[in-house]
């Protein structure tokens, strides 16, 4: 009788060990906007959950204290009532008394450490992480008991450790304060694609974010020799064709040269004065000039939007440090860099910056970055000459470069396809991939 009752005791604990640790899992893996979302629909227990969850650490050492206090007690009951049950074997086969103390002993600390082990932690882990909401509302109630009867206990220890933990010179931390760097949210991206949780759009979009914050304006821009601009001395209808011509919405508006920018003209202000007759066809456009920013060509894109967004201008002109123009940039560039390329009606005939032959042969423009080429090809560009794209890399190797000039450079071979402007338009890119 008294054995059945030590078995029975070796169950609960077994089971209580099972509850604490599921208890664990279930909490630290459970979403405080997906508890919220129980709260809302009315969900039974989720508003205890729900302030549960809020005070994690607390309730967490509750889960650590409770699976102590079951596992000594296992330890102390069940390897005792196990050797206690195989005993008479022993006697019946007649094994000597010191064969007999050791053998059992390890016999029944085997069979509860299994025990302990595969039902009062593995089993109940998997099935925290792979039924977490049923396992929380489940568990919430006794939890919520169980600490507020061991509140004192709990408290003591936590407090304990934080004296500890200064003693030996570093702050204590609880398990709910952790969060994430960029990189590991990046490997928990990539992760969540290798298994199917997201497609590979989703995941260009998350990379792209967090690519945002670091580009700079002159990384994205349009370099002041592709630059199309208006003379502020054109007539409206001189204008008018020439918008018609470069099917462009805004225009940089110069006076003298492309240093000398006065403003940026909309052809829907254009057309609008063009059609109502509100100037003459021979008047001149400078009545039709808005304001344009002008900002350093080093200015982060994060920034630079938000100035767009807060004057509502679409265009910004860049400025290197002597106050030449360096290029521009539209909103639409800065927004490719989330949303990736758009292609409106006019960019039909327009060919990607990137063409890909194979996986180890690309076309590439001269203004594509060296940071993207690194990611194609795996390879770390090292450059002292502070240049931001491939083209331009090209000429600080060599500064009289001419079409069909090639390049090496750890395994990745570089030939001139087309130049303009002196500067290297196109690129041919070939690498070893078995390599990478």
């Amino acid at each position: 009788m008294i054995l059945t009752i030590r078995f029975l005791g070796i169950v609960l604990l077994i089971a209580a060990t099972a509850v604490f640790v599921a208890a664990e899992f279930a909490l630290v893996k459970m979403r405080a906007s997906r508890l919220d979302q129980m709260v809302t629909d009315g969900v039974k227990n989720a508003p205890l959950a729900k302030k549960v969850h809020s005070h994690l650490d607390a309730y967490l050492s509750a889960c650590q204290l409770g699976i102590t206090l079951t596992s000594l007690a296992l330890g102390w009951i069940g390897e005792s009532t196990v050797e206690a049950a195989i005993h008479p074997i022993f006697v019946y086969l007649n094994v000597p008394g010191a064969v007999t103390k050791v053998v059992a002993f390890a016999i029944s600390f085997s069979i509860i450490t299994f025990l302990h082990v595969v039902v009062g932690e593995l089993v109940p882990k998997s099935f925290a992480i792979s039924k977490t909401e049923q396992v929380v509302l489940f568990v919430v109630r006794p939890l919520h008991f169980f600490y507020k009867l061991m509140y004192p206990f709990i408290w003591g220890l936590n407090h304990s450790a934080g004296a500890v933990s200064r003693m030996l010179g570093f702050e204590f931390t609880g398990e709910g304060d952790e969060s994430h760097s960029e990189e590991e949210l990046r490997l928990i991206a990539s992760e969540s694609y290798k298994h199917g949780d997201i497609n590979q759009s989703e995941l260009n979009y998350l990379n792209r974010v967090f690519d945002f914050d670091n580009r700079l304006a002159n990384e994205v821009m349009i370099t002041r020799q592709e630059m199309v601009v208006m003379n502020c001395e054109m007539t409206i209808e001189e204008a008018a064709e020439f918008s018609l011509k470069e099917q462009y919405t805004r225009y940089p508006v110069i006076k003298d040269s492309k240093d000398d920018i006065v403003g940026v003209l909309n052809t829907r202000d254009l057309f609008h004065a063009y059609v109502k007759q509100n100037l003459k066809p021979t008047d001149t456009i400078e009545s039709l000039i808005q304001p344009i920013i002008q900002v350093m060509e080093t200015v982060p894109i994060s920034d630079l939007l938000e100035k767009m967004k807060k004057e509502h201008r679409h265009l910004a002109i860049l400025l290197d440090e002597y106050g030449g123009t360096e290029g521009l940039v539209t909103a639409e560039d800065i927004l490719e860099e989330l949303v990736g390329e758009i292609r409106d009606e006019f960019d039909i005939d327009e060919i990607p910056d990137i063409q890909k032959i194979t996986a180890s042969h690309y076309i590439v423009a001269g203004k594509v970055l060296l940071e993207t080429i690194e990611k194609i090809t795996k390879v770390k560009i090292d450059d002292e000459s502070s240049v931001n794209t491939i083209g331009g890399w090209i000429l600080s190797q060599k500064y009289d470069v001419e079409i069909g000039d090639e390049f090496t450079y750890q395994g990745l071979h570089f030939k001139v396809v087309e130049l303009e402007n002196h500067t290297v338009k196109t690129i041919e890119l070939q690498f070893d991939e078995l390599e990478k």
